[in-house]
């Protein structure tokens, strides 16, 4: 099968740090789940109810660090559902050795029933998950298949390094 924009949808947790802008202007065929940020008794959406800059100012006052929280397996069947039209849909995710978003997501499919769904541990976190998923887009774009996508997953997952330092 021919994979395009047209018939091939991606799903990323919002730990990619893709850039929003991006995906609510160019593309429909992109859905970012929000992981919950736990901030005391305060229960938000990352990405939608905080932004990346307001997060980092609350952090600054507040009395106890943040914890964050995965997606439920139904935040995710309601991307899945939203995309249902595609041919394939590509989830891409946060290494299931950071976090449980990566399960959410298994157990997501797994009720969806879709076998248009193929689920991704990156093996990795933040903006090189985005990375990966303009990779895929650039692919779309021209027209690619389902095997020159998994070469491209497997090629990042091998030659891909995190580097981060904490402020």
């Amino acid at each position: 099968m021919n994979l395009t924009a047209d018939n091939t949808a991606i799903v990323l947790d919002s730990t990619s740090d893709y850039p929003e802008v991006k995906a609510r202007e160019r593309f429909d065929n992109i859905r970012v789940v929000p992981l919950h940020v736990l901030f005391g008794g305060d229960d938000i959406l990352d990405h939608v109810g905080i932004s990346g800059h307001d997060f980092y100012e609350r952090l600054k006052t507040a009395p106890a660090l943040p914890t964050t929280s995965q997606p439920t397996p139904g935040e995710f069947l309601r991307a899945y559902e939203e995309l249902g039209r595609f041919d394939r849909i590509y989830s891409l995710h946060l290494s299931q050795k950071l976090s449980g978003t990566y399960q959410s997501a298994v157990q997501a499919a797994g009720i969806a029933g879709a076998d248009q769904i193929r689920l991704i541990d990156s093996e990795t976190a933040s903006l090189a998950v985005a990375m990966l998923a303009l990779a895929i887009e650039r692919r779309l774009a021209r027209g690619t298949s389902d095997a020159e996508i998994e070469e491209l997953i497997d090629r990042f997952k091998r030659d891909n390094s995190v580097v981060f330092t904490v402020g």
